[in-house]
């Protein structure tokens, strides 16, 4: 429930007759499920994406990894040969083949494998276009029957309903996407969904630093807490993505927070102006929107259903050395002591700078 549009998603997913979910735990889509299969988590399962992770522990319970789910499928529809592979380890070898290598080789050296990847190899097959040139015209727009050229198109205008920007960041600095919220240390540094905005805009809203407010779109709604940022341009408001709160009453009505707190909601989809028409992706940037307050009833509201509103401090704006924020646990130091951040993102939630 996390792509754009959610009402409309929710709407299409509603009409089907069968909804199977494959988690590990009860997220907002799998409550919509009729039938919820127990998947693995990453430490369960071993996999090679940007580097190796080889798997840490069993998968409790009747957990299954999604290569045994599809095999099983595969195989009472007659499609063994199509999907043959029963375990993670067979799918690794089988893309490892190329390399000449095996999962298991690949963990006891405990290094990726070196694949063939010579330099210009344009200068041999061409490049990936129709004409195998560089396409400064590309050919495969021009079929598609869109513009071959680059072109600038315009921001949509500004509007008295919708006065302000919005553009969708990734999510906080504690979260993977739509994950993590269930760890009790992370929600401490990110209780709620922070809206940075600039101090007059705040101002010009009424609203105090941390309190409660409603962005709003064309397209959908979703609220969270106003915070300012001295380099946010005036009229601009950055928007936090994949919120949801597991600890939240589950259910159609309230999907633990996603009608809420989720940003999808807000995205558009069908707007011609604020989708890319060539790949049929929506904006993330740049979409009109008005921030208004939550009045105290509405705030009462929503702590009636999701708790008391705790504080959540103010960021220290600054540049830090790397050596000074050690002391956090999500402090990376393999860059070096000297090596400067901005110290903003990891400050927001309490934490310390320094």
């Amino acid at each position: 429930m996390s792509f754009a549009n959610t009402k409309r998603i929710y709407e299409g997913l509603m009409k089907q007759d069968l909804i199977v979910a494959y988690e590990h735990m009860i997220t907002p889509t799998e409550q919509l499920g009729d039938y919820v299969l127990p998947g693995d988590s990453w430490l369960e399962r071993p996999s090679m994406m940007v580097g190796i992770s080889d798997q840490a522990m069993q998968p409790p319970g009747e957990c299954r990894s999604i290569v045994h789910f599809w095999h099983e499928l595969a195989r009472r529809m007659g499609l063994e040969n199509e999907f043959p592979w029963q375990t993670p380890e067979e799918l690794l070898d089988y893309r490892l083949e190329p390399g000449n290598t095996t999962w298991a080789e690949v963990v006891a050296s405990g290094s990726m494998p070196k694949m063939e990847n010579p330099e210009k190899k344009y200068e041999k097959t061409g490049f990936a276009t129709s004409t195998g040139k560089v396409e400064l015209y590309s050919t495969i727009i021009d079929d598609l029957s869109f513009d071959p050229l680059p072109c600038y198109r315009e921001a949509s205008p500004e509007s008295e309903e919708y006065p302000l920007c919005m553009f969708i960041v990734l999510p906080d600095d504690e979260y993977y996407r739509t994950g993590h919220r269930h760890i009790p240390d992370l929600r401490k540094r990110a209780q709620d969904p922070a809206f940075f905005v600039n101090k007059a805009d705040l101002s010009d809203l009424g609203l105090e630093e941390g309190y409660w407010a409603r962005i709003e779109t064309l397209t959908g709604r979703m609220v969270g807490r106003a915070f300012i940022r001295s380099g946010m341009p005036k009229g601009l408001v950055r928007v936090p993505h994949g919120w949801w709160k597991p600890e939240a009453p589950q259910g159609l009505s309230h999907m633990s927070g996603m009608w809420s707190f989720s940003d999808a909601q807000t995205t558009p989809d069908e707007e011609p102006d604020l989708i890319d028409l060539e790949q049929g992706i929506p904006h993330m940037k740049g979409v009109p929107c008005r921030l208004t307050k939550l009045t105290t009833a509405e705030v009462k509201e929503l702590e009636s259903v999701f708790g008391e509103t705790l504080p959540m401090p103010n960021a220290v704006e600054k540049n830090v050395p790397k050596r000074e924020s050690t002391k956090d646990f999500m402090a990376d130091i393999e860059f070096g002591e000297d090596v400067e951040f901005q110290a903003v993102e990891l400050s927001l939630y309490g934490r310390s700078s320094g």
